[in-house]
């Protein structure tokens, strides 16, 4: 029976495989520059790059046309009755979506193989490409089944496949938003978060990103926790679409989607979410405009339940609920306010990557560079600056300047807690480097200047550049020794 229903989804939807499988080839065989045709071999990665994006994409839109009839009472009065049990009609159906999403891989990638890699692509990759992708399929499917029949109907099934999708992602700006709120020198720009693992769609394109890179195009690695937490979501996805399908109550259909990992956690997750940025604010910049982000998030909250349930109410027990998760939420940021975000602005490691780099640029008087000057008070302004780059294997020949400047990172990260920060002032950025990366970024705003004595210790190891804006001088800049030496003429 398994055979005679995986046939059925196949025959019945012959016209529009076709036709999406000549969509699949144009896009993925023809996504190629001049230059990707012209470097030997590059046009089957960009090939396979594309393909891989285009079936992570299926995994999403072909569960939920197999599994929407379902989600019907109509549907699920005609499917049920047939003289197939429910898990054959599970697993013909993933095997269905499989095959066609994995088809569309294998023909496309194989294709590009045959016109740009032959010579320049080991066949060993290809055929681990395939299995990994066969893999990676199989387990999108799973999961994507399982999220979207977590709704008793198909709108319902496409929200709360949609929100898991997006919560990871959400949740890496959340993260980012709320350390650079509460922790000093963080920008959310610059942070590198963690979120982002609780994606099944990220844990696998990241492992398939490092695979077809061993060519040298990405320079990325395979990683093995990566693929072992893939396996437990394909794990959690697989059994998760038992439970769901195979005991599944065909009258709940087109009924509320009550199921606990449903709207109802759904909704206060993202909650949650938006609460911890909302407080993080309020408590890093004691802003106003807190109450009315708070209003604006009460009547999301409402709106969710109305999505959840269907009618519009406000109950006592759900205006509760919110102001227990923002007490929650003010005073854990409040911890980590008063914490140092746990202690983390004050431990900065200095040893790691290849380079440490060191940033500074200030408005200082040009009378006394070691006295800033913010605003528009530029009558006698000059901008101090220097980039000093130490190798870390060689910080102990740097002791002088290194006592210099993380005095300087300490004072800023003082006044960042006492909110004695400006962003006219200048800044000092802290960061560092292997290659092309760069990371662990600190960057400051303080309201604090460097002496001149300690810039002229500075200028022994790096370039201490002065700019005075108000003099027509050839050239405006020029080192600081020079401009001292200038300036006493005057």
């Amino acid at each position: 029976m398994i055979r005679s229903y995986f046939r059925y989804l196949l025959r019945s939807r012959r016209t529009l495989i076709l036709f999406f499988l000549a969509v699949y080839l144009i896009l993925s065989l023809t996504w190629m520059t001049y230059d990707g045709v012209s470097v030997p071999g590059y046009g089957f990665y960009t090939s396979a790059k594309m393909a891989a994006a285009l079936s992570m994409g299926l995994t999403f839109v072909l569960p939920v046309l197999v599994f929407s009839p379902f989600q019907k009472r109509s549907g699920c009065d005609q499917y049920f009755s047939l003289p197939i049990s429910r898990k054959e009609i599970r697993i013909a159906s993933l095997l269905a979506v499989f095959s066609v999403i994995f088809g569309y891989f294998l023909i496309t990638v194989t294709a590009a193989w045959l016109l740009f890699g032959i010579g320049y692509v080991p066949l060993t990759l290809l055929l681990g490409i395939h299995a990994f992708m066969a893999f990676s399929v199989l387990s999108m499917c799973a999961i994507n089944s399982y999220l979207f029949l977590l709704g008793n109907s198909w709108i319902d099934g496409i929200v709360i496949l949609a929100a898991y999708t997006l919560l990871p992602f959400a949740a890496s700006i959340g993260e980012g938003l709320l350390i650079s709120n509460l922790m000093a020198g963080k920008h959310a720009l610059a942070l590198e978060t963690h979120a982002q693992i609780l994606s099944p769609v990220y844990t696998l394109m990241a492992n398939y990103a490092a695979l077809i890179s061993r060519n040298g195009w990405l320079y990325m690695k395979f990683s093995l926790p990566l693929f072992l937490l893939s396996i437990l979501y394909t794990v959690i996805g697989w059994f998760g679409l038992i439970h769901e399908f195979d005991e599944r109550r065909s009258e709940r259909a087109e009924m509320i989607s009550d199921h606990p990992l449903a709207y109802p956690l759904i909704i206060h997750l993202y909650s949650l979410l938006c609460l911890l940025v909302i407080c993080s604010s309020c408590i890093s910049s004691h802003d106003p405009s807190f109450l009315i982000l708070l209003v604006l998030l009460l009547v999301c909250f409402v709106l969710g339940q109305f999505l959840y349930r269907r009618r519009l109410e406000i109950s006592w027990k759900q205006a509760g609920i919110f102001l227990a998760e923002t007490i929650l939420c003010l005073g854990f940021c409040q911890i980590m306010w008063s914490s140092r975000c746990f202690g983390m602005a004050d431990r900065v490691r200095l040893d790691e990557g290849d380079t440490l780099v060191y940033e500074y640029s200030r408005l200082a008087d040009e009378k006394d560079l070691g006295r800033g000057i913010i605003g528009q008070e530029t009558d006698h302004g000059a901008y101090v600056s220097f980039q000093l780059e130490i190798p870390t294997d060689r910080l102990n020949e740097y002791q002088e300047v290194l006592q210099i400047l993380e005095a300087c990172r300490k004072t800023a990260v003082d006044q960042w807690y006492e909110r004695r920060t400006h962003e006219l002032s200048g800044y000092f950025q802290i960061s560092s480097k292997t290659g092309d990366r760069t990371f662990n970024q600190y960057h400051f705003n303080p309201d604090l200047s460097l002496s001149e004595e300690e810039l002229k210790r500075i200028s022994g190891y790096c370039d201490v550049v002065v700019d005075d804006f108000n003099h027509d001088l050839e050239p405006s800049e020029m080192p600081l020794a020079e401009f001292l030496k200038l300036r006493s003429t005057w």
